[in-house]
């Protein structure tokens, strides 16, 4: 967003220097990306007078002019036709240096001497396009410096506003910022006051869908005159990236870039029957819209409509038909709170991102609408004549209240590591609208409806670390024990990823979205693949299918750069569209490998060997075989990125199922010469399914038991040979159904214990589900287990 230095310090009085306000801002979270100087290149471009217009002597579409600059006149050669004697314009003097990087001289054009040049808002850096020479008010004095004369003498911020941050896009909302940053208070809004004609807002507003529109105001203006708006006016709206049109519309988004209310202005003739709607659109309705071109709209998209058709859609942009123009005489302004989610699906449907809609999408402040038509009523009477409505129509069926958080001393102390009492804090957040009360060692804030983003006590800590400084925030570390981390369960790809790397492999990361001509050359078509409806780039607007072309384009850039010795893998999901279902794809986890290179690391004692099929087929045997007990099976591969005579397909064959797994292989020839890799490539892609369901650790869930639990020692002589793992499978076998856990805890050799014995005492946790065990039940479970276990293993009470 661009914001004007100069019109922020309309509502706060600093007196710091533009960077010290940027590194303030900055510092408050706000990001500054640059500072621009106005007035820079217009040094030596000054205001003047036409005295005289004459055609030039030697070619026809030129002119020949006497300007006036106090009590010089110059003798300027002019190439515009907008321009007659008495004109106010704007002249760059011999040295003159301008924003666009001309540097003006006395020259000579067609044998006639000139010694300067009448500019236009081009030239100067005021618009993008322009035609003729700029034609400055006749108010405008004569001979003073044109950064002086039109108020440029300012710095354009480009602050990065985060997308929870809408109050901030506004100069009033940064200038609450400036203030907070610097401690002082926010000065009172311009009046907003506009004359009022002796009639009333004439017009049936039907608020049909308050979810979407909690609250719409509009009043008439008539009598107006649509004309250019003051020349400062059109250059703040310009140096903020808002083209000028009209002094109607510029009143409009002069009031959304002071308040960040965005409003609309409708040609009170073309609004049919007298209402205005604001509903739901129904199927197959249209709207040309101002940037002339015709929209199908979505059943549900927020629309105003008046008795017979659409008139906008709602948030976003006004239609063709109901715009101001130069005929238009009566208004009817809009004010009103639309659904951020409502305008941003509308918006981003029809890629139509607008002003509006950016500050809609996120967050305006519904209590606020009144105030800026009030606002926007008296700039237009004040720019183009007219009178106003003696009323407005408000329509609010459900107030939207400030919320209520409390700010809790120990949490502001726990989060922050600050001892700050949080009275002294007072100040500070009022003057970010935030209005609080002190309960105890507590604060109790009315959050203002501005601040849609502040919604938990957390949201107030963050708000407290800005203002406080998060440079003044020391450095601590939480003090943690062992038993505050919870049991660790590795999960199954994570073993894969560990064994790879422990063979020397290296993981890669490649984006879910890939390049329609990249995959072109492994096979696959874009259009049979998963697209990506509103795509970064042309580059990325394909969901990967497949591994493997990543794959060979990281082995190709690597190598292009002299990485030549490579083991790389790759464990991300695929994508392949599925017809008929939610979603319309499925996802798919696979393992990709590549090798290229040298088999060893370069030695005196290693022999030099190229890497090849074998090498990735040892590597997946080993792999498969940690997903237990089965049978490796290859027949021939059948891809047609793999050499024809070097390829493999293979399966996983346990317990009567067989698991397809993939294929490996070398590039194939043809390939590999077209992306210039120097020796063979082995590649392989596999399905992760083997890991994911046959080997997945179940996970059992029981409630814990309301009644207590009993504990029993099992102190228990066993010969040498019996082994802890035996009888703690014994014990978990035989220990019945009130048996928790077996925990073996000590163990003894020695006196009075026979030679070749051991004793081996285990804890044993009984207990029930539906009530509390009695020692006899108890007594019994344990006499059982004993009995079973001297059968089974010869083991004996000590």
């Amino acid at each position: 967003m661009k914001a004007s230095l100069n019109w922020i310090k309309e509502f706060v009085s600093v007196s710091a220097s533009p960077q010290e306000i940027a590194d303030r801002l900055s510092l408050a979270g706000l990001e500054i990306e640059g500072l621009k100087e106005q007035g820079k290149g217009l040094e030596k471009v000054v205001t003047a007078t036409l005295l005289k217009v004459d055609k030039h002597p030697n070619a026809d579409r030129l002119t020949l002019c006497e300007v006036r600059t106090g009590d010089q006149v110059h003798q300027i050669v002019c190439g515009a036709k907008n321009h007659k004697a008495g004109d106010r314009v704007a002249l760059a003097l011999p040295g003159a240096k301008l924003p666009n990087g001309m540097e003006i001289q006395n020259s000579v054009i067609r044998k006639v001497a000139s010694a300067g040049m009448l500019c236009s808002e081009k030239e100067l850096g005021f618009a993008a396009e322009s035609e003729g020479i700029l034609i400055l008010p006749p108010e405008v004095p004569e001979d003073l410096p044109l950064a002086e004369a039109l108020g440029l003498d300012d710095v354009i911020l480009e602050v990065n506003v985060t997308p929870n941050r809408g109050d901030c896009l506004s100069m009033r909302g940064l200038a609450r910022e400036v203030a907070a940053a610097f401690q002082t208070e926010l000065l009172a809004p311009p009046p907003a006051a506009a004359k009022t004609g002796n009639f009333k807002t004439a017009a049936e507003v039907k608020l049909e869908a308050a979810d979407l529109c909690p609250r719409y105001t509009c009043q008439i203006l008539k009598g107006v005159k649509v004309g250019p708006s003051p020349q400062k006016v059109q250059r703040r709206l310009e140096a903020c990236g808002i083209r000028a049109i009209n002094n109607v519309v510029d009143a409009t988004n002069y009031v959304m870039l002071e308040t960040g209310q965005p409003l609309h202005a409708f040609d009170l003739k073309e609004i049919r029957g007298g209402q205005v709607q604001i509903r739901r659109a129904k199927a197959g309705e249209k709207l040309k819209t101002l940037d002339e071109k015709e929209r199908s709209l979505a059943e549900g998209d927020l629309v105003i409509a008046d008795a017979e058709r659409i008139l906008a859609l709602a948030g976003v942009m006004g239609g063709q038909g109901s715009g101001v123009t130069e005929k238009t005489g009566d208004l009817l302004l809009e004010s009103a709170h639309f659904s951020p989610s409502a305008v941003r699906k509308a918006a981003k449907r029809e890629a139509l991102q607008t002003e509006s809609s950016y500050r809609f999408e996120r967050g305006v402040d519904p209590n606020a609408c009144l105030a800026a038509l009030n606002r926007l009523a008296a700039l237009i009477v004040e720019w183009a004549g007219g009178e106003a409505a003696s009323d407005a129509i408000d329509r609010y069926p459900q107030p939207i209240q400030a919320r209520d958080i409390l700010l809790r001393q120990k949490t502001l102390t726990r989060l922050l590591g600050l001892n700050l009492p949080v009275a002294e804090l007072l100040p500070a957040l009022s003057r970010i609208g935030l209005e609080g009360k002190a309960e105890g060692t507590d604060l109790r804030f009315k959050v203002a409806t501005a601040r849609s983003d502040l919604t938990r006590e957390v949201d107030l800590v963050e708000e407290v670390a800005r203002l406080y400084g998060y440079n003044r925030i020391p450095t601590t570390f939480p003090a943690l024990g062992l038993d505050q981390f919870p049991p660790f369960r590795e999960h199954p790809l994570d073993g894969l990823r560990n064994l790879l790397r422990d063979w020397g492999f290296t993981e890669i990361l490649n984006y879910s979205f890939t390049s329609p001509p990249w995959l072109a050359r492994f096979g696959f078509q874009a259009e049979d693949e998963v697209q990506l409806l509103n795509p970064i780039s042309e580059e990325m607007s394909v969901l990967r299918p497949s591994l493997l072309p990543q794959m060979v384009q990281t082995l190709q850039q690597n190598q292009f750069k002299g990485n030549s010795d490579l083991r790389l893998f790759e464990i991300r999901p695929v994508y392949r569209p599925q017809a008929d279902a939610t979603p319309p794809f499925r996802e798919e986890w696979r393992l990709c490998l590549g090798l290229a290179g040298q088999r060893q690391p370069l030695h005196f004692l290693n022999e030099i060997e190229e890497v090849s099929l074998l090498d990735l087929k040892d590597y997946l045997k080993l792999l498969v075989g940690s997903a237990g007990e089965g049978t490796l099976e290859e027949k021939p591969g059948q891809s047609p990125n793999f050499h024809p005579k070097r390829r493999l397909a293979l399966s996983w064959r346990r317990e009567g199922k067989s698991f397809d797994l993939g294929e490996l292989g070398e590039l194939h020839p043809a390939l590999a010469a077209e992306l210039d890799f120097k020796g063979p490539v082995a590649l392989a892609e596999i399905s992760l399914d083997l890991f994911l369901t046959e080997s997945k650790i179940p996970v059992k869930f029981q409630q814990v038991s309301p009644f207590p639990s009993v504990w029993r020692d099992l102190n228990l002589i066993v010969d040498e040979s019996v082994t802890h793992g035996s009888l703690a499978a014994l014990i978990r076998a035989n220990g019945g159904p009130w048996m928790r856990q077996a925990i073996f805890f000590d163990l003894y050799r020695g006196k009075p214990l026979e030679e070749g014995k051991k004793a081996m005492t285990f804890r044993i946790e009984y207990g029930s589900q539906e009530r509390t065990l009695t020692d006899d039940e108890v007594n019994q479970a344990r006499e059982q287990l004993t009995a079973k276990l001297k059968e089974l293993s010869g083991a004996e009470l000590r």
